[in-house]
């Protein structure tokens, strides 16, 4: 996990998204890194507290300032 966090940040370098704009790279990826953050209150998923466990941010600015970024877009 920690190599693909160093490409994700890599790949943030100058960029908003993860290929530049807004698209489905960032749609595909953002239910997996979205729990690097930590999990919600009430949320009793063994997965997300694993993806949690594993997705150290230390040293990652990119990537957590790109979690809230596409946690902030519109859902429908």
């Amino acid at each position: 996990m920690h190599a693909a966090l160093d490409l994700f940040e890599d790949m943030l370098d100058g960029r908003h998204y993860l290929l530049g704009e807004f698209g489905i790279a960032d749609v595909i990826a953002f239910p997996f890194l979205k729990y690097a953050l930590g999990v919600p209150a009430g949320d009793d998923e063994l997965f997300h507290e694993v993806l949690f466990e594993h997705q150290p941010l230390e040293g990652r600015p990119r990537v957590e300032a790109w979690i809230e970024r596409v946690d902030g877009h519109p859902r429908s």
